[in-house]
């Protein structure tokens, strides 16, 4: 093992890239820089390569964007493959912010003697990655000004509050998607998957991405030693997100202390302001506020609680960076973040990543990534992103420059940017 480089730690790679070079071009480019065995395929399929290299095309991007995929290296050699796979990258393709440079990382538990992955404490591995996306030593100072990091949005699993004393970490979840920087819910496969995201041009930063592996790899490696003891750093940190959302509870414990603080939230159930009426139904959808105050900023807003289908519904809504938007019915909001299990009407999403749906008419997406969501009504407009839905779920909007693996109703309008792929 090479001087610096811990034994019993392997390392792949998922890269994407857009090019016009065909896909088994780059392959023989790859095979070429790196002297090993290397496929290339049409069809996207989570990394799974057992030997050598994989040229595939990533739908997310259409056809021109491809991702590269390499078995596992010791964590010595890894870095060589990293660099030689950029340089393939740079020589023959571009990265935008829709491209992601994954990072897949195991440990050897029989050789490195530490707990395992799937048991590592949570809390202090996000935080760790936090501090490691802020580094000035390979992030933007425009990246580090607009980071805004996971462990803000440590949600207890059962309440959806951190209580003022942390318990223990497998009880609270972080959001997850294909941008996040770390990926919590690969842990329990044993397989740490981390993302280094710039916007552009991600294949320039060779040191850039070394040194945030290095990072990451050396937190965890620390954090896995020593798996529950808290530094005085990483206590202090999480106190003050569980005093922030304390703060946020106990208001939304109480519909008086609500109302109070959020006077711009109009409160109503079954579309009727009776406060008598509202306190008695409050807590069957007080957790709901705290989600949107907290994890999404709302502060002016309406909100009607429809007592019979227990359903909360919210108009008016300004979302930015919104994490745990879920179970909700949106009407005319301005969304960001990730919505899951919504039925939204006349919203503008962007940015965003909207799961398990219902688009009524006029809602407008754009730049997002749509899956297993229905299409209803009329005036749907979806540009600039990607949709993966199984057949059965009709795909109908007006899409303009977007990616389509699914089934397009024959009623949608498609202009010439788009792309339908079948669902593989």
């Amino acid at each position: 093992m090479l001087r610096g480089y811990p034994e019993g730690i392997s390392v792949s790679f998922n890269l994407d890239l857009f090019s016009d070079v065909p896909r088994n071009k780059i392959a023989n480019m790859v095979a070429a820089s790196t002297k090993m065995n290397t496929t290339y395929t049409s069809s996207y399929k989570p990394n799974d390569v057992k030997e050598g290299f994989r040229v595939c095309m990533n739908e997310v991007g259409g056809s021109k964007m491809s991702q590269l995929q390499s078995q596992f290296f010791n964590y010595a050699e890894a870095v060589n493959v990293m660099f030689k796979l950029f340089d393939v990258i740079y020589s023959c393709g571009y990265t935008t912010s829709k491209c992601v440079a994954e990072m897949r990382v195991v440990f050897d538990g029989d050789i490195t003697k530490l707990t395992k992955l799937k048991d590592i404490n949570t809390i202090r591995l996000v935080n760790a990655v936090d501090e490691c996306c802020v580094d000035k030593r390979y992030s933007s100072e425009k990246h580090v000004s607009e980071y805004v990091g996971n462990l803000k949005y440590m949600r207890r699993k059962m309440s959806g509050v951190v209580p003022s004393g942390v318990g223990f970490h497998n009880e609270y979840s972080f959001p997850a998607n294909r941008k996040t920087p770390l990926y919590v819910p690969d842990l329990e496969s044993n397989v740490l998957t981390i993302r280094y995201n710039k916007n552009t041009n991600y294949q320039k930063e060779k040191r850039g991405a070394s040194a945030f592996l290095s990072g990451v790899i050396n937190a965890t490696t620390s954090i896995l030693g020593s798996n529950n003891k808290y530094s005085v750093a990483e206590m202090s940190k999480v106190n003050d997100v569980a005093v922030a959302q304390k703060r946020v509870a106990d208001l939304a414990h109480s519909f008086d202390l609500f109302s109070v603080k959020f006077p711009n939230i109009e409160i109503s159930v079954d579309l009727k302001q009776d406060e008598a009426v509202v306190k008695s139904r409050y807590n069957e959808f007080r957790g709901k506020l705290f989600d949107l105050v907290y994890f999404c900023g709302v502060e002016d807003c309406q909100v009607n609680y429809d007592s019979e289908r227990g359903a909360l519904q919210v108009k008016e809504a300004h979302i930015k960076n919104g994490m745990f938007v879920s179970d909700m019915e949106m009407f005319y909001c301005d969304i960001s973040g990730d919505i899951s299990g919504c039925v939204l009407v006349e919203c503008n999403v962007s940015k965003s990543n909207i799961k398990d749906c219902e688009l009524m008419y006029g809602c407008a997406i754009n730049d997002s990534i749509i899956e297993n969501t229905w299409f209803h009504g009329v005036g749907i407009t979806v540009s600039n992103s990607f949709i993966r839905n199984p057949n059965d779920k009709l795909v109908e909007a007006e899409l303009r420059n977007t990616k389509v693996a699914g089934v397009v109703n024959y009623g949608s309008i498609v202009d010439g940017g788009c792309e339908v792929f079948a669902v593989v």
